[in-house]
C-alpha cells in the first residue's frame, strides 16, 4: 500500500484521525506521523486492543517523538550516541 492509500484506509475505518498524516512505516506496520502543527508521533498499530474505543487506542497507542519534523529529523542517528 501506498501511504495515501495507508492514510485513507485508516480514516475509513476509523485507525486514524485526521489529524495525524502517516509518512513512513516500520516493519510492524506501525506509523511515523506528522500533524498539522508539525509535530511527529509514532503510533503503534500493533498494540491495538479490541476492549478499547478507536479514541482510546489512539490516546493510548501514539507517543510524541519530536515537537517538529527538523527535530525529529537531527535526531535520527546511525551511530549509538557516546556517553
Amino acid at each position: 500500500l501506498t501511504l495515501e492509500k495507508t492514510y485513507k484506509n485508516g480514516i475509513e475505518k476509523s485507525f486514524l484521525t485526521n489529524n495525524l498524516i502517516p509518512f513512513a512505516i516500520d516493519e510492524s506496520g506501525n506509523f511515523f506521523c506528522i500533524n498539522q502543527e508539525e509535530k511527529v508521533y509514532y503510533y503503534a498499530i500493533d498494540a491495538w486492543s479490541d476492549k478499547l474505543s478507536n479514541e482510546e487506542n489512539i490516546k493510548e497507542n501514539c507517543l510524541l517523538l519530536a515537537d517538529s519534523f527538523y527535530t525529529f529529523l537531527d535526531n535520527l542517528t546511525g551511530k549509538p550516541k557516546k556517553k
